[in-house]
């Protein structure tokens, strides 16, 4: 099913020692978020926002924002199996705006998005989001998870200096329980990795696959030729 966000594993984040203050903000934002989770409807912030990672084209009809989280075992997969295939038959061919946005259920999902952000273009980030996905289980899930994180960044060219700075940047942690936010408000919401075109969130019940995510894409982009004729 992937990662979902419960008020239990925000309290599971308050309890875990030791905390440092950024991870002290980050439950006690999501603890209001959560509690706020009875909207009904779409949120303004599924267009395209000014510290969205994006690739393709920014001015396409079709806006396809990814949910995902570092520590989602289904996130890995999406990421090795699916984007690939997007990225070769839409982003490059500039079809498509395509929108990475981070789900933040636990502080190894907040400490690796922030190495993902650190150096500040999309091109790093997208490294960054694949290796922190392709060797998630070298680091995910042990107590040694930072300094794991820390050997990514100095591979990646991000000093441990730039990273603690990073770590402690209330703007990009801002950014991130925003975005956590967006996903957490809504009622259908059910975990990572999940998807939505032009803000409709799609069934991730069945499973997505690079064949259904590019015929609910192809829906779109073929209605909009017929439009033009």
């Amino acid at each position: 099913m992937g990662l979902f966000l419960t008020q239990q594993k925000t309290k599971d984040i308050m309890n875990r020692k030791p905390l440092n203050y950024i991870a002290i903000k980050v439950a006690l934002y999501l603890s209001i978020f959560i509690a706020q989770a009875n909207a009904q409807g779409l949120p303004k912030e599924f267009n395209i926002k000014e510290d969205d990672i994006v690739l393709g084209n920014v001015n396409s009809e079709v806006v396809l924002i990814e949910y995902y989280a570092p520590t989602c075992g289904p996130c890995a997969n999406a990421d090795r199996n699916i984007f690939p295939v997007i990225k070769e038959k839409y982003i490059d061919t500039g079809k498509i705006a395509y929108v990475m946005r981070e789900f933040v259920g636990n502080k190894q999902d907040l400490d690796a998005s922030l190495l993902a952000r650190c150096e500040g273009s999309t091109a790093k980030y997208i490294q960054f989001k694949s290796l922190i996905l392709s060797k998630q289980d070298d680091w995910a899930f042990g107590t040694d998870y930072r300094q794991r994180l820390e050997s990514f960044a100095k591979l990646g060219g991000v000093s441990k200096e730039q990273y603690e700075t990073c770590l402690n940047s209330d703007a990009l942690v801002k950014t991130l329980i925003e975005n956590t936010q967006i996903a957490a408000n809504l009622h259908n919401f059910i975990g990572t990795p999940s998807f939505f075109i032009n803000g409709k969130l799609l069934d991730v019940r069945q499973g997505i696959t690079a064949n259904s995510l590019s015929y609910e894409i192809d829906k779109i982009l073929q209605r909009g030729v017929k439009n033009d004729m």
